[in-house]
């Protein structure tokens, strides 16, 4: 795959959970789905940067918890929040710019965003396997 694709790939799925949090706003969903999608953005960038998140070295207790650490995540979530809402605002606007708010299924809206974390996930490991694939071909 070359680099010019995948970084379209890359960026069809961001556009794909972004997009699912303005559609849940322009379907009129409540403030409820707000943490849903706070853990789904989360989830984005767990996948994005693993190298932030080391869950073998916390497991083991080598990392502890220092203030750093906990203002860096306090942050991130924050920022997350902020994107979140700012797509449910900006669905809300499109909604009452046009006039009225679709009735548009909530597992549209999720499973848009929700289906943007795999096909990530298959981005980030490709070149991994295709490596792995070759060497196997040579011997």
């Amino acid at each position: 795959m070359t680099p010019s694709l995948r970084r379209q790939m890359f960026m069809f799925c961001a556009g794909m959970l972004y997009f699912g949090a303005m559609l849940a706003g322009l379907g009129g969903y409540g403030w409820s789905l707000v943490p849903v999608y706070v853990g789904l953005f989360l989830m984005w960038l767990v996948i994005l940067r693993p190298d932030l998140h080391d869950g073998r070295r916390a497991a083991v207790g080598l990392r502890r918890p220092t203030p750093r650490r906990l203002v860096r995540v306090m942050l991130r979530t924050a920022t997350q929040v902020m994107l979140v809402i700012f797509c449910f605002v900006l669905g809300r606007g499109v909604g009452g710019v046009t006039g009225h708010l679709p009735h548009l299924p909530l597992g549209l809206a999720l499973g848009l965003s929700f289906l943007s974390l795999p096909l990530m996930r298959l981005l980030q490991s490709a070149p991994s396997r295709a490596r792995g694939t070759t060497g196997a071909q040579e011997a």
